[in-house]
């Protein structure tokens, strides 16, 4: 299978038809054939039914076809930008943004510490906030993300990437709105006696593994729920059908409109900054450490 297979197949199917795929292409009907026959034979899947008046889509083949067709669509778009980066120089700073992550702090803090010639660029990329994203998300060779901002306890990332510390973010109690306790303007610990709070796995985080602890010896009734690894909208969606309290942030109070995020009485905080790759490009590394300068400059001292 390849890239001049699935060409020829998504023309056949716009086509509907061998001989008006073959002229699209300016190639013989025989080589579009054989395209067609040798992507089925590498797939083990009939795509097209062959008729007197042409060829049409089976099940299977539609599927593929939806599939294929937005494969190529991404290529498109990663080679314009990998031929936009190359025609800018490598200047292009790619921040990546998500419902969990938002970038709008990142683009402020880059916006006060680019100079008037500055000729650094920001693009802003979308990215999924599910573990198999997030844990390779900067790792990857063909990434098309440069840094992100998020909370960044995770031990993992601490081995693995560059982190410029901004602040802590206290911890908060996620309440789901049918919970009385949603009305109160913040929490005690004898609030939180019978409920449910859901916390990151133990090991994952030291902030939740020292709540963890804190919570198993000192408050023994106050059940705990894993959260596995990172948090994202599904997390909250569950706390909202089970019932369950939830900790999180500040950052995160728009992301589930079920949820009313409240202050309680601990300590706990969570470090968050820019996470960004260990050995950056060089124009990531200009704009890290403009920022780290600017934060400097400020007297931000997290």
């Amino acid at each position: 299978m390849d890239l001049k297979e699935l060409t020829t197949f998504l023309a056949a199917a716009d086509a509907g038809s061998i001989t008006r795929a073959s002229e699209r292409l300016d190639i013989s009907s025989v080589s579009v054939m054989n395209r067609i026959n040798s992507l089925e034979e590498a797939l083990q899947v009939r795509l097209f039914v062959r008729t007197n008046h042409g060829v049409r889509l089976t099940a299977a083949g539609e599927s593929f076809y939806q599939s294929t067709k937005e494969l190529l669509q991404q290529a498109d778009r990663a080679v314009a930008r990998a031929r936009k980066i190359e025609a800018e120089g490598e200047k292009v700073i790619r921040i990546g943004t998500s419902v969990m992550r938002p970038c709008r702090e990142l683009v402020d803090l880059w916006e006060r510490a680019a100079g008037p010639d500055d000729d650094l660029q920001i693009e802003i990329v979308s990215f999924s906030d599910k573990r198999e994203s997030l844990s390779t998300l900067l790792s990857s060779s063909d990434s098309l993300v440069d840094c992100f901002l998020s909370p960044c306890d995770s031990l993992q990332w601490q081995q693995e990437y560059g982190i410029l510390l901004l602040r802590h973010l206290p911890c908060r109690v996620g309440v789901p709105r049918s919970n009385p306790l949603s009305a109160k303007k913040s929490l005690t610990w004898e609030d939180l006696d019978g409920e449910t709070l859901m916390l990151i796995t133990s090991g994952f985080s030291p902030v939740m593994k020292r709540m963890a602890d804190d919570i198993r010896r000192d408050h023994p009734h106050i059940h705990l729920a894993d959260i596995p690894y990172y948090y994202d909208t599904g997390v909250f969606n569950r706390a909202v059908q089970m019932g369950f309290l939830t900790e999180t942030l500040d950052i995160w109070k728009e992301a589930h409109p079920s949820l009313v995020v409240l202050p309680a009485e601990w300590d706990y905080a969570m470090p968050y900054g820019i996470v960004y790759p260990k050995e950056p490009r060089r124009p990531v590394r200009q704009f890290i450490d403009k920022i780290a300068r600017l934060l400097e400059a400020e007297g931000v001292r997290p």
